[in-house]
């Protein structure tokens, strides 16, 4: 089977779940079937992580786009430059007002974040519904038609920025879109979080909302993560055209780790993804002074990944406890002997970060935002619980208890070890790609 996979973001390094999801799956496809991945260079770091990348997929064929690919592709299609037929004194006004366009327009959103900020409206100021769609360039939807042309069974997009994507590809493919997060769910969790919220914000929520099915529809399989968004999906989509395909962890192959008592409290997330911002927040801000109400000692708190100075001085200040260790190589290890909380109220998919503390052997409190689509249940594997009240209380419990942590530790191993075998997600995906060919392709490519 020859498959192409266009990514929004370099699915290397993995840090971040969605990285991992991507490159995971990826990794296992290659495998079994001629995988290409066509990705879009925006920085000059990310063509390190490509040639990375490139080492660990020697078998994998990567079509670049960045400023020499473009140089080039517009030389041959002149007719896609924003700027054909014009003379060199216009080209260059052009190019000055299309700058002081989007400065401007970076200005106006800074001033109106800092406005939202000084109304204490933290979510409003950092809601994807006020995100302007990425700019998808004429000279990369062309780029994207011509290798999508070259003879693929199956062009899977991922990622909701390149959404639209469906639109500039051949009409002869299959297209699958692998939705890691719906939109319209997120940005409706965001907007009951408003302070205020105004007639203009629905409006915008329902049009954003019309876009995303609009876009789904056009493709000929949407996969989601967990079952959870796959019949939310239901509701607007033909059901034939849904299917859920879990994402393969880096994490559920390896040997699980031994119980180790908690000595610390971690969350693995990084601060790019607002809602990891927002749950670390709320975590201090509402969560943490109940339990210090309740006279129990805090141990320092881990947060993984990479956050901004920003957010890590307004953390800090409101949990001095709390230490930012940056990406780390070994997770497993990392948390195992730790709490991981996951105090996620937004968003939808799949949370890596339970699976990968579930095979470190650490017990986890979360909230059912963050375990949703997930084998965790309530006082079996974890402890779930949504009102700050009711996590402080959970949280207490559980550095209050060795063998309640022991427990649910051992039976989150047993659960994720059972449901999320390798093999079984990995064939779950290769039907997809099957049912929508029609039948099975017999002995695989590779």
């Amino acid at each position: 089977m020859k498959l192409l996979y266009i990514s929004a973001w370099i699915p290397y390094p993995l840090t971040s779940g969605g990285s991992q999801a991507f490159f995971m799956m990826a990794d296992n496809v290659r495998k079994r079937h001629d995988l290409s991945v066509l990705l879009y260079v925006h920085f000059e770091e990310e063509r390190q992580h490509i040639e990375e990348l490139k080492k660990l997929w020697p078998d994998v064929t990567f079509y670049i786009f960045d400023d020499e690919t473009e140089h080039e592709f517009l030389m041959n299609h002149p007719e896609l430059s924003p700027y054909c037929g014009m003379s060199r004194k216009d080209r260059m006004q052009c190019k000055s007002y299309n700058y002081l366009l989007h400065s401007m327009q970076r200005k106006i959103a800074r001033k109106r974040r800092k406005c939202d900020a000084k109304h204490d409206d933290f979510v409003r100021s950092n809601s994807t519904l006020f995100m302007e769609n990425v700019d998808l360039a004429p000279s990369f939807c062309s780029y994207v038609n011509d290798i999508a042309s070259q003879g693929f069974d199956i062009v899977q997009i991922e990622f909701y920025e390149y959404l639209p994507l469906v639109y500039a590809l051949p009409e002869h493919c299959k297209k699958v879109f692998v939705h890691h997060e719906l939109r319209f769910i997120r940005n409706e969790i965001e907007v009951r979080m408003f302070k205020t919220m105004l007639p203009i914000d629905i409006m915008l929520m329902e049009k954003k909302k019309a876009e995303e099915l609009a876009a789904l529809s056009a493709y000929d399989a949407v996969v989601t993560l967990t079952d959870i968004d796959r019949d939310i999906l239901k509701d607007y989509l033909p059901e034939n055209k849904l299917f859920t395909s879990p994402a393969i962890t880096q994490t559920v192959a390896l040997e699980p780790m031994p119980f180790k008592p908690v000595n610390g409290v971690a969350f693995v997330g990084n601060g790019v993804h607002f809602p990891n911002v927002d749950g670390m927040i709320w975590f201090c801000s509402e969560i943490l002074p109940i339990i210090r109400a309740k006279g129990i000692n805090i141990p320092t708190i881990y947060v993984t990944g990479n956050w901004d100075t920003k957010s890590k001085r307004r953390l800090k200040k409101l949990c001095p406890e709390i230490t930012f260790t940056g990406f780390i190589d070994d997770l497993q290890s990392f948390l195992n002997g730790k709490l991981s909380v996951v105090p996620i109220r937004i968003g939808s998919g799949m949370r890596m970060k339970l699976i990968d503390t579930a095979c470190a052997g650490a017990p986890i409190v979360t909230t059912s935002k963050g375990c949703e689509g997930l084998p965790f249940v309530n006082g079996k594997n974890c402890l779930i619980a949504d009102s700050a009240e009711d996590f402080a209380e959970a949280v207490a419990r559980m550095l209050a208890d060795e063998t309640l942590q022991q427990t649910l530790a051992v039976n989150a191993q047993s659960s994720q070890s059972n449901m999320l075998n390798e093999n079984e997600l990995l064939e779950k995906r290769i039907a997809v790609y099957e049912h929508l060919i029609g039948a099975p392709l017999g002995a695989p490519s590779r």
